[in-house]
């Protein structure tokens, strides 16, 4: 999330050093884009003819970084996500009917009391219990399979599917049906993300209370995109109009520390207040400091950003590796009494 996150600073339409501009990339070697590229999903694309005329937003930074115009391609991963995740709601209704229908049922009481007779009693029990346990765990899968389900996949899939959506938008065009399909589409989405943010300001309890920093969580996140794709000619505009997303994020965080976890937080909070320092030092990088900030400066600079954009990304690491520490050593304080009462130790 961080890496992924961080990636988009790369689409400001500054002039950065090449040893930052390989950092803002490498976030796309760890995605499953490269996948779909070994699997040459364009040339499938263009056999069922989904390859378009239409030239590609191509305003400042995204001269450089040119995006597919097609919202379906773009929107590949997330749509081959969506019918899977279709599949997994057809199975989870087939099982639930399995469930009632053969096992919260008077005939499955019938089978394990004729089954009782030739295996333990306490056996076919616990099995039963087990089993009972599991098919009350699947039911409970119902939240994920609803509206409610709908919002937390989304938000999950806020930065990529918000960046291509509003990027799609930047550059609409209304030549061919297909061109229609992807409006339809890019409009479903936006309404979709709308929906979520009014949806966040309903309820005050506190179990709402983190969906609805979730959801400013989103909200920063949907106009860091907004101002970063479209305002693009104007740079001194775009990187003060980014910092102030920065700041409100950073206040939403501080309001909200409360609900959320402790390491979750101060990893968070150490993100983006190095990208609120990042933002902060990025001026220098206008055309305007061109001939005080010469490239050997710049790339100075640059390993100095590098420096403070990995320290979420070391946190994060330094926390995982904290909390299987503490796992690890617990679980050895649980085996070391029963290996003292091992005879073999005596």
């Amino acid at each position: 999330a961080i890496l992924q996150f961080q990636q988009y600073l790369k689409y400001i339409n500054l002039q950065f050093p090449e040893n930052l501009e390989i950092y803002f990339s490498i976030y796309d070697l760890i995605t499953i884009q490269p996948l779909f590229d070994f699997i040459d999903f364009q040339s499938i694309f263009q056999f069922i003819e989904l390859q378009q005329n239409q030239e590609s937003y191509s305003e400042g930074k995204f001269n450089v970084y040119k995006q597919n115009p097609s919202l379906i391609i773009n929107l590949s991963c997330q749509i081959l996500q969506c019918l899977i995740s279709l599949f997994l709601i057809m199975l989870y209704h087939l099982i639930k009917k399995i469930i009632y229908n053969w096992i919260f049922c008077s005939r499955n009481f019938y089978y394990a009391s004729t089954l009782s007779i030739y295996i333990k009693p306490q056996l076919i029990i616990k099995c039963e219990k087990s089993f009972y346990n599991i098919c009350l765990d699947i039911l409970k899968l119902k939240k994920l399979m609803s509206f409610q389900g709908l919002q937390q996949a989304l938000i999950l899939n806020g930065w990529d599917m918000t960046f291509k959506t509003l990027l799609y938008m930047r550059n609409i065009s209304t030549i061919n049906c297909l061109d229609i399909i992807q409006l339809i589409m890019a409009s479903i989405i936006l309404i979709l993300y709308f929906t979520i943010l009014l949806d966040g300001f309903k309820s005050k309890q506190k179990v709402q209370k983190m969906k609805r920093f979730q959801i400013l969580n989103f909200g920063t996140q949907f106009f860091f995109l907004f101002f970063l794709i479209n305002i693009q000619r104007s740079q001194i505009l775009q990187l003060g109009l980014l910092l102030l997303t920065c700041i409100f994020q950073i206040s939403f965080l501080f309001i909200y520390r409360h609900i959320q976890h402790k390491n979750k937080y101060i990893v968070k909070m150490v993100v983006e207040i190095s990208v609120l320092t990042f933002m902060l030092n990025s001026f220098l990088y206008v055309k305007e400091c061109d001939e005080y900030f010469n490239e050997q400066k710049k790339i100075i600079l640059g390993w100095i950003h590098i420096s403070i954009l990995s320290s979420g990304l070391i946190s994060e690491v330094i926390f995982i590796l904290k909390d299987s520490y503490v796992k690890w050593k617990q679980l050895y304080k649980r085996k070391k009494p029963e290996c003292a009462r091992n005879p073999l130790f005596i």
